[in-house]
């Protein structure tokens, strides 16, 4: 998880990033950074001596958060796996309350321009309409908030589009080299210098880790996907029907089977073509043939 200060960072080095993605903790320590920010400056506006300083500054500072505001905005929703249309959520209302006007002053220039004794009648009838239309674009503000904050809460998507702008959390990545797996990471330099029991693996069997082995510590979960952020053994990104967080698998010692959770939008088949339940503990036994969407990525559990 990102800290408050690796937030408050990361929304200045990626100030017009529109195409990588950033995660919940980094948009919401965001926002509780605007809040201390906007706090502050209440309190110091209320001194005589800086108050016209800190008005000037805060317009200054408003100003220069407009563009990175949007940019995190836009990156959060891709972490969600979600376009940046969506954006537009918030502004929904906004949009409505301009046709609404529109048609009121049309409305309006019709009842102005009528020779017919009951216009007064009219303007009343059409000022009764704008309350109406003001409690329903209110109505409208409150859903398409909530629909916001819930939008901003949602975890990693699988499917999340782009590059991550936040640390990996300490997650390694296998990737094939000779007759064996080198590990890329923090604290390990070869999957020889992994510590494993020897009792539980993954064998890649189609695909681009064919005849790799990848030794398992005994209870530790290890995600497969496209996405290094998010996965410990990294498909390419040709692999077009394995997600980004396709799926997890772990040696469960009390079980003395492997427990496999499946992320993914392809789903994750076993070899007689029965896909796994998704975001389920599935247990399996040795010797199982695990598909990553189709047969042209395939790992079993050794």
């Amino acid at each position: 998880m990102v800290t408050m200060t690796e937030a408050f960072s990361s929304f200045w080095s990626n100030y017009a990033n529109f195409r990588g993605r950033s995660s919940r903790s980094e948009y919401w320590f965001w926002q509780l950074w605007l809040f201390i920010i906007f706090f502050g400056s209440g309190l110091l506006a209320f001194i005589p001596v800086v108050n016209i300083i800190v008005g000037i500054a805060s317009l200054v500072f408003w100003l220069a958060v407009v563009i990175p505001n949007i940019s995190l905005s836009v990156r959060r929703l891709h972490d969600t796996g979600r376009r940046w249309y969506w954006l537009l959520v918030p502004f929904l209302p906004t949009l409505i309350a301009a046709v609404f006007a529109a048609i009121l002053l049309i409305q309006m220039g019709s009842a102005s321009s009528s020779f017919y004794s009951n216009s007064s009648q009219m303007y009343e009838m059409l000022l009764a309409s704008f309350g109406a239309y003001a409690v329903i674009i209110a109505i409208i503000q409150v859903v398409c908030f909530i629909a916001w904050i819930v939008l901003m809460c949602l975890p990693t998507s699988p499917d999340a589009i782009g590059e991550s702008t936040y640390p990996d959390g300490g997650h390694y990545r296998y990737r094939a080299g000779g007759s064996g797996a080198a590990l890329a990471g923090q604290g390990y330099g070869s999957a020889a210098a992994l510590p494993t029991t020897g009792l539980a693996a993954i064998k890649g069997v189609d695909g681009m880790y064919r005849d790799v082995n990848f030794p398992l510590n005994l209870d530790e979960e290890v995600v497969i996907g496209r996405d290094a952020a998010l996965a410990h053994i990294v498909l390419d990104k040709n692999a077009e029907k394995v997600s980004r967080k396709h799926c997890s698998v772990a040696y469960d010692s009390r079980q003395n089977s492997y427990r496999v959770f499946d992320y993914s939008t392809n789903g994750t088949f076993k070899d007689d073509g029965t896909r796994l339940m998704p975001n389920t503990a599935v247990y399996l036994p040795a010797g199982t043939l695990l598909c990553l969407g189709n047969r042209t990525n395939s790992i079993r559990l050794m």
